[in-house]
């Protein structure tokens, strides 16, 4: 419904839920500049110009990484169990593919959609090329912790961003026809001049996956056998 809450810490538990009863920003060139201080805040020239990442966590009781290329629009995401690859699932623009149990077969249409997002939401959201394309709907202060909320629409879907004081991105909620899915991101590091969360929870109507991530790498080169399938 537009409204925006804020989850602390366990150990912050006594300020469990904050809500953001916020002053309206009317003014879309308004919205428009808490977003570009935000891309300054995270990272600015350096952010823009990002190519390929590499970053690697642990959730679900996996090692995840996942490999990103904005220029040719593709992301991998490999799952290992004690080192062992057990399964990939790959975006190749607008097809893409997963592979388990030694079998490939077509990515879902929904799982296609949701990863292809990663290039306009998050801190990739913050570009300045994305935020061109976003449609503002509407933006919020909350004057005494300096705590923003900006919602903007894509391809259909309400997308809002919370910032914090420190103009980082903190909260992302996404609606949509499939349902609510809301990240609060946390603990925050500069690699290369970008500063990305290093914590993530994410939860949906149906589950909660909390990501620690260990490495980020701006700008890898990857070799073409890198998105090949396993042999």
């Amino acid at each position: 419904n537009g409204s925006f809450y804020y989850e602390y810490d366990e150990k912050d538990k006594e300020k469990t839920v904050v809500k953001t009863e916020n002053k309206p920003i009317e003014n879309k060139a308004d919205a428009l500049k808490i977003l570009q201080t935000a891309n300054i805040a995270q990272g600015g020239a350096k952010l823009d110009n990002l190519k390929t990442l590499r970053v690697k966590g642990n959730g679900m009781g996996l090692e995840i990484t996942i490999l990103v290329d904005v220029e040719n629009q593709k992301i991998c995401n490999e799952l290992r169990m004690n080192g062992k690859l057990v399964g990939i699932e790959q975006t190749e623009g607008n097809s893409g593919w997963q592979w388990m149990n030694n079998q490939k077969t077509p990515l879902a249409a929904k799982r296609l959609a949701e990863m292809n997002r990663t290039f306009s939401t998050g801190i990739l959201g913050l570009r300045n090329n994305s935020l061109k394309s976003f449609a503002i709907q509407s933006a919020e202060l909350k004057s005494e912790s300096n705590m923003k909320t900006v919602i903007v629409d894509i391809e259909g879907e309400k997308y809002g961003m919370i910032f914090d004081a420190n103009d980082y991105l903190v909260g992302e909620i996404t609606v949509s026809a499939d349902g609510k899915e809301s990240t609060i991101s946390k603990d925050f590091k500069k690699v290369d001049g970008i500063v990305f969360p290093f914590s993530s929870t994410t939860t949906s109507d149906t589950q909660t996956l909390v990501v620690n991530f260990t490495s980020v790498e701006v700008n890898p080169v990857f070799a073409e056998k890198t998105w090949e399938v396993p042999n």
